[in-house]
């Protein structure tokens, strides 16, 4: 029913003109383990071969970058060095791991996409070599990747390395990281063939089509977008309302998108808030309203010296 909707976006598919490349974006036999439970939720590692302390001094380490995460929302870049030096020679959880790979999409601030891509990377090598990847790992990766602005020119490419048969969420990822990148021909390639193998018109199949459309400076569908949203019976989440507030502030909309954000901070996560200030910054907003937005931060994180 929600792909039904979606027809009048396949048409604009065929017909849309290509805003210009300034927005597009460059790519660029294991020892035994006891796994314990520590307070903090991770899996902690013990390995028969392995001197006890490296392990007591790897789970210590991860649990200061877990801590600092939650409390911090940024994570120090030597401490987490030093965690994946040691996580070369230890085998640890799954989830751990995925914690590390995520790390990679939101809590370096200070260090440059290519810099974090190049993380993920040794992160993910290492997950492939622990363990066969699950979908929810493919999906982590994913939206690293989408954070980092690591653009995937052919996604058929990547299908066929995938290890595990193609799933929805996987496609989604693919669209969402397309969008991101403005490569907008390959959101219709992907939209299309989801269409085919009949998978459901998602609330995220409908956030990367506004964020599609933001990227291509083209408001007037990503209004379009919204209303086939609602047409569809698809209900939208903080992270639509993040995706339409950047997309307003991205196309010079920005009374629409402060009145959003006034009314609806609330319901918004650190990280939505984060990236709509980074969208005002990238958009050269003016600072009174870079100040607004940064004033609807909770009062915990805006007593804090840096926020972005």
């Amino acid at each position: 029913m929600a792909f039904r909707a979606l027809q009048r976006h396949f048409r604009i598919g065929i017909r849309l003109r290509i805003a210009p490349e300034y927005y597009r974006v460059q790519t660029y036999s294991r020892n035994s383990v006891i796994t314990l439970k520590s307070n903090s939720g991770f899996s902690i590692c013990r390995h028969f071969g392995t001197p006890p302390s490296e392990a007591i001094f790897f789970n210590e380490n991860l649990e200061k970058i877990q801590e600092d995460a939650a409390a911090n929302h940024r994570i120090g870049k030597a401490l987490f060095d030093k965690v994946l030096k040691q996580l070369k020679d230890l085998q640890t959880s799954r989830e751990n791991v995925l914690f590390l790979l995520n790390s990679c999409a939101n809590f370096f601030p200070d260090v440059s996409h290519g810099e974090r891509s190049e993380l993920a990377g040794h992160i993910w090598k290492h997950l492939n070599r622990q363990d066969m990847p699950k979908i929810h790992d493919y999906v982590t990766l994913r939206e690293v990747k989408r954070k980092n602005r690591q653009c995937i020119l052919n996604y058929k490419d990547f299908l066929k390395e995938l290890r595990i048969p193609a799933s929805p969420e996987i496609y989604e990822g693919l669209l969402y990281l397309a969008a991101e990148c403005n490569l907008i021909e390959q959101v219709f390639k992907i939209l299309a063939e989801m269409k085919e193998l009949k998978y459901p018109a998602t609330e995220t199949v409908f956030n990367a089509l506004i964020l599609a459309y933001s990227r291509n400076r083209d408001l007037k569908n990503v209004e379009l977008a919204i209303e086939t949203m609602s047409a569809a019976n698809v209900e939208q989440t903080p992270t639509t309302l993040a995706e339409i507030i950047k997309a307003y502030m991205e196309n010079g909309s920005v009374e629409r998108a402060m009145s959003l954000l006034t009314k609806n901070s609330s319901l918004l996560t650190t990280e939505q808030l984060v990236m709509i200030v980074r969208t005002a910054l990238n958009n050269n907003v003016e600072a009174s309203v870079v100040s607004a937005t940064i004033k609807q931060f909770p009062v915990d994180i805006l007593n804090r010296k840096q926020i972005c």
